[in-house]
C-alpha cells in the first residue's frame, strides 16, 4: 500500500505520465459512474476535519470569499496551495478535507476556498457564484502573493473549479498573482461540449446535481432572501435548465449558450502563463477527453490522461483497503516535482 511517507521517497523520480499510465481500475468498479459515485461516497471514512484559520476576502463589489485556511505546525513560509472545489462543494467537502490534509503533511498552508454563498461563505455574499467567476479567484490569489511573496503558490481545481481556475490563468497575467503552477482534476473546461456530452450519457449525473443545485439554492434564499432570483420551482429538470434560471438572469448573460461560452477555459488555455495540467480519465462520463486530442486545444498545458477512473474518482486496483485514492498520490507527486 502506498502512503505518503513511500510517496516521498519515489516522487523525485516518477514520471507523471508513468502514473497515469499505470492506473489500473479494480475489478467490478470499472464503470465510471461507480467510480464517481463511490469515490464521492467513501471519501467521508477517509477525512478529518482540521484545525483551520476563517479568512476573510473581500472582493470589489463587497461580497467575501470565505476561506478556511491549514498550517502546519512548522511551516517554513515556502510553499502555499489553494484548493478549490466542484460544483455545490465547498471548503468542507470530504476530498478537499482529505487531501489537505495530506499536504499539510508534505510542509505546504493550504487555502480552502468557498465560493460566494457557498459552504462557510453563506450570508457573506449578495449574489452566487458561476463557472467563468476567475475574477473573484484572481482577487484571493493577488492577496495571497502580496502577504507572501517568497512563496511558491500552487493550485489545484476540481470539476468546475478546475474549469474557473484554468480561465482564470489565461485571462490574468501570471506575474500578478505568484502562482507557479496548477492542477486540475476532471476539468470541463469547454462548458457548451459538456453540457452536450451530460445530456448524451450523463443522465444521472444530471439529475443528481440538480437535486443538490436546488437544496443549495433553498439554503441560500432562507440565510438572504433578497439574492435576485425568479421564483424557485420545486423540481429542475437539469443543470442547464438551473443555469438558465438562475444564472444567466442574474449575471445578465444572453442565454445559457453565451454563458456557456464566456465561462469556458478551453479559449484561455494557451494563454496560461504557468506550468499547468489536467487530469483525467477517458471515461469521464462529463468530460469527453478526444476534445484534448488537438494539440492547438490544449496550448503548454500537460494532459494526463488515464484509463478508466470516471469523473474525480480514480479509485485503484487493490486500494479498498485501507487508501484507495490513486488520485491522491498522483497529486503527491504533482505537488512535489519541480
Amino acid at each position: 500500500m502506498t502512503n505518503v511517507g513511500e510517496t516521498l521517497r519515489l516522487s523525485l523520480g516518477a514520471d507523471l505520465h508513468a502514473l497515469t499510465s499505470a492506473f489500473k481500475c479494480p475489478q467490478g468498479l470499472k464503470h465510471p459512474w461507480t467510480q464517481t459515485v463511490l469515490a464521492d461516497a467513501i471519501s467521508r471514512f477517509h477525512s478529518n476535519s482540521i484545525p483551520f484559520t476563517e479568512v476573510m476576502v473581500r472582493l470589489p463589489d463587497g461580497d467575501s470569499l470565505v476561506c478556511s485556511v491549514d498550517t502546519p505546525e512548522e511551516w517554513d513560509q515556502r510553499r502555499i496551495c489553494v484548493l478549490l472545489p466542484g460544483l455545490t462543494g465547498h471548503a468542507e467537502s470530504f476530498y478537499i478535507l482529505r487531501i489537505a490534509k495530506k499536504l499539510l503533511r508534505l510542509g505546504y498552508k493550504t487555502v480552502r476556498v468557498n465560493y460566494r454563498s457557498c459552504g462557510r461563505g453563506l450570508g457573506h455574499a449578495k449574489a452566487l457564484f458561476h463557472a467563468g467567476q476567475g475574477e473573484d479567484i484572481f482577487c484571493l490569489l493577488q492577496k495571497l502573493y502580496n502577504r507572501y511573496p517568497e512563496a511558491d503558490i500552487h493550485m489545484l481545481g476540481f470539476s468546475l473549479g478546475g474549469n474557473m481556475m484554468l480561465k482564470m490563468a489565461g485571462d490574468f497575467p501570471a506575474e500578478h498573482y505568484g502562482v507557479t503552477k496548477m492542477l486540475a482534476v476532471s476539468a470541463p473546461v469547454d462548458l457548451v461540449d459538456a453540457a452536450r456530452t451530460i445530456m448524451a450519457r450523463g443522465r444521472f449525473f444530471d439529475r443528481y446535481f440538480s437535486k443538490r443545485l436546488l437544496a443549495f439554492l433553498n439554503r441560500v434564499l432562507e440565510i438572504n432572501p433578497n439574492i435576485r432570483c425568479s421564483k424557485v420551482p420545486k423540481k429542475l429538470k437539469s443543470i442547464m435548465d438551473f443555469d438558465s434560471q438562475f444564472v444567466v438572469p442574474m449575471f445578465g448573460f444572453k442565454d445559457v449558450m453565451d454563458y456557456y461560452h464566456q465561462s469556458r477555459a478551453v479559449n484561455s488555455l494557451r494563454d496560461i502563463g504557468c506550468k499547468a495540467g489536467i487530469l483525467l480519465a477517458d471515461d469521464d462520463p462529463i468530460v469527453d477527453y478526444r476534445a484534448f486530442q488537438n494539440p492547438d486545444v490544449l496550448g503548454p498545458v500537460e494532459l494526463y490522461l488515464t484509463h478508466g477512473g470516471g469523473h474525480v474518482g480514480f479509485l485503484r486496483k487493490g486500494g479498498l483497503i485501507g487508501d484507495p485514492f490513486w488520485m491522491d498520490d498522483f497529486i503527491v507527486h504533482w505537488a512535489l516535482k519541480e
